[in-house]
């Protein structure tokens, strides 16, 4: 696990461990074992404002009812999905990033079909961009308003400024969410979106599936993710409940003891980074 840390932070942002005996274990049994493999790589922190250590990344449209909402176009629409309806359905999911340091996945169950995870690096991305338009890769270095979407806490406002790319000491970190980004222009006070910054938004998710990765999680994969250099995404899925292959993966955030230091325009994200020893 320490060769792991120092492969997220130093090496390529992405581990992928396999064989994890998740058939062997059921319920809270599986969850404490989960739990203490993440606390050995790093100090597990909260997701939601109401205390939620521990993810499930499921169809909960399915599994507890409700209705869905309209899908996300790829530029604002009068009804977004929240990032939570859209993460917690069967539908696909664009690329983002998690508000931690780094982002755990435990395939426990697979899908019928569908479900791929996608996974590319923001270096390559910011990279390959400063090669075609320079000029938009000054814009991602500037402020765009994100929603709270009511999932954090953090402060009475309903919306912060976060650059999406940053670079303290020669370290790169991006937070991108271009759901956020969408929500929050539907809010009072908010300034409207450049036609020029929402081209960057459309190059950089244009070069995110010309660059990325597909893999299949398989039970007992266990995925991370640094948040600073990855994006991530997945592919729509179908369940069959039936026969066991209703898609289940539980989710960790962390907080890196050897992560790099926030540049100063990204401290609005400390509250959030804050980890459970620290909150305790």
């Amino acid at each position: 696990l320490a060769a792991v840390q120092r492969e997220l932070e130093d090496g390529r942002g992405v581990v992928l461990l396999r064989g994890l005996p998740v058939d062997r274990y059921e319920g809270d049994e599986l969850r404490a074992l989960y739990f203490g493999i993440g606390a050995h790589l790093g100090s597990p922190r909260y997701q939601t404002s109401r205390g939620e250590l521990i993810g499930e990344v499921r169809d909960e449209l399915r599994v507890y009812g409700g209705v869905a909402q309209p899908a996300m176009p790829g530029r604002a629409s009068d009804a977004p999905p929240t990032s939570r309806y859209k993460a917690r359905s069967s539908g696909p999911l664009r690329f983002h990033t998690d508000r931690t340091d780094v982002v755990a996945l435990l395939c426990v169950r697979q899908a019928r079909t569908g479900g791929k995870s996608k996974v590319v690096s923001s270096v390559a991305i910011h990279d390959a961009m400063l090669a075609r338009r320079p000029d938009l890769v000054a814009l991602l270095l500037q402020d765009y308003h994100r929603s709270r979407e009511g999932e954090e806490a953090g402060g009475e406002r309903r919306t912060y400024a976060l650059p999406v790319w940053g670079i303290r000491e020669g370290r790169f970190t991006s937070q991108y969410s271009r759901t956020f980004v969408e929500a929050a222009q539907r809010l009072p006070g908010v300034p409207t979106l450049t036609a020029a910054q929402d081209e960057a938004l459309d190059l950089l998710a244009e070069l995110a599936e010309e660059l990325c990765y597909e893999m299949t999680l398989i039970p007992g994969d266990l995925q991370l993710l640094n948040s600073h250099v990855t994006y991530h995404a997945r592919t729509a899925y179908e369940d069959d409940p039936a026969a066991r292959q209703d898609r289940l993966l539980y989710r960790l955030w962390l907080s890196m003891p050897n992560s790099r230091a926030l540049p100063p325009d990204f401290e609005v994200l400390k509250p959030w980074m804050a980890s459970v020893l620290e909150i305790l």
